[in-house]
């Protein structure tokens, strides 16, 4: 079945443009519900076509590109068709414009993408510079604590050895 839709509209089976001939399956389920909405009520948005108005719409169809636009510099007509030109030529610029614009900010964003990459290399290199670090640090507190150990055991040795040796003479031993 031919249909064009009158204004655009977001449906269940996609997207369907104003102005767009469409050749839908009216056989499918999901298909035939939104035709039936979209083309029943009382001002639908969509028609449903014969061949010959699908190809009389078809032939009818304008394609919009700057590409496509005539060369209107030099030209000066007055009244409504002025304003239209001087309009044309400003959304011309308009256009250039924002192109300029746009290629500019994906410049910037690659070099900002570089950017982010070369940080990530960084961030990488002292997260392993840190677990070195961590590493290290774990060692020489293994380390203290052997020496704390070794301390206690020397003075606990100390101790035992002092109390070995006798008092001198008239001195009182204070324990």
């Amino acid at each position: 079945m031919l249909v064009k839709c009158k204004s655009t509209r977001h449906t269940k089976i996609g997207t369907l443009r104003r102005g767009v001939v469409y050749d839908l399956d009216e056989k499918n389920a999901v298909v035939a519900k939104v035709i039936k909405v979209l083309s029943g009520g009382k001002k639908p948005v969509m028609m449903k076509l014969s061949k010959e108005d699908a190809q009389k719409a078809a032939t009818a169809a304008v394609t919009l590109s700057l590409g496509n636009a005539p060369n209107i510099e030099g030209v000066t007509p007055d009244g409504a068709d002025a304003e239209m030109i001087a309009e044309n030529l400003d959304l011309k610029e308009k256009i250039k414009s924002a192109g300029e614009q746009l290629a500019s900010m994906a410049s910037d964003c690659e070099e900002k993408k570089a950017e982010a990459e070369n940080m990530k290399g960084e961030i990488a290199a002292l997260k392993e510079a840190a677990g070195v670090l961590e590493d290290e640090v774990k060692s020489l507190k293994g380390s203290n604590e052997a020496a704390e150990q070794r301390i206690q055991a020397v003075e606990a040795e100390r101790d035992a050895l002092a109390a070995q040796i006798p008092a001198p003479e008239g001195k009182k031993t204070s324990s």
